[in-house]
């Protein structure tokens, strides 16, 4: 790895004569890529390396949808993006603190959270599509018998539902697990556009409850905050997107558990399972 990293830099023009000799380097967390902290001594950057998913990312998409993000200040900036590859090298910032959801249940941070989703949301900002929920499910799951055809078949059960709202079409991130939000001079920030697109803005928020484990007080006080009457209509949508963020990303993770030879497959099949169970549930117990 350490020669892949070098080649890297080196084809970006970011390592220095010398620097190669003394390079170090530490895998950072993450799920549907592979990054890495690269240290050169007086330079650090972070490189990520696209992972294999079972899902087709236009990185051209994501490439555009950021650098616009970047503009409208509520992501951190990035040094080189190779559209082709999907390879993306940022430099290291000191003191970037990364959420985990128990930074959910600060008030005060959640605000901050929720401010930049609102900031995009109610942009003018026309994102290149990339990632739809109401189709994905289709690309990593088929009709038919087992866990996968049942999926198929209650997602798109959900998604008619979906169509009879009035769906808006604005730029949203589409995958707001804890990781994906940064605290940096008390400021919060977005990372990771590769799921970005135009959607309807109650996908992200039912995505963000959904991964971060919100409970029902912690929803009704994002409800609040973000402005939208908690009727019964409204809390309908937000469970039907919920249950299709649980099914899709758990047809993801069990996707992932077979191409991937380098992660938990059992974790990835368990997990996922575990998810579009739980979606399907959501869905057929008929809460609203």
């Amino acid at each position: 790895m350490k020669e892949k990293l070098i080649s890297i830099l080196s084809d970006f023009d970011l390592i220095k004569s010398g620097q190669s000799d003394h390079l170090s380097y530490k895998l950072l967390p993450g799920i549907t890529n592979t990054s890495y902290l690269v240290d050169l001594g007086e330079d650090k950057f972070v490189v990520r390396i696209p992972g294999l998913n079972p899902d087709l990312l236009k990185r051209s998409s994501e490439y555009h949808n950021q650098l616009l993000a970047v503009d409208l200040g509520i992501t951190l900036p990035f040094i080189y993006f190779d559209i082709e590859s999907g390879i993306k090298v940022s430099k290291f910032i000191t003191g970037l603190k990364t959420f985990t959801e128990d930074d959910f249940k600060n008030k005060e941070l959640r605000k901050k959270a929720l401010s930049k989703l609102l900031i995009i949301h109610e942009s003018d900002l026309i994102f290149k599509d990339n990632f739809n929920p109401l189709t994905a499910f289709k690309l990593l799951s088929s009709e038919g018998k087992g866990l996968q055809g049942k999926a198929f078949s209650v997602a798109c059960e959900v998604v008619d539902e979906l169509l009879n709202y009035k769906l808006e079409s604005k730029p949203c991130h589409q995958d707001l697990y804890s990781g994906n939000f940064v605290l940096f001079n008390e400021e919060v920030y977005l990372i990771d556009w590769e799921y970005s697109s135009q959607g309807d803005p109650f996908f992200d928020y039912s995505d963000l409850f959904m991964q971060n484990n919100f409970d029902q007080y912690m929803r009704a006080e994002t409800f609040t905050e973000i402005g939208i009457i908690p009727n019964k209509s409204n809390l309908r949508k937000s469970l039907l997107f919920e249950a299709l963020s649980l099914i899709t990303w758990g047809l993801w993770s069990i996707g992932k558990s077979v191409i991937d030879k380098d992660v938990n497959k059992k974790l990835y099949y368990k997990e996922g399972k575990n998810r579009v169970l739980t979606g399907i549930k959501l869905y057929e117990n008929k809460i609203f």
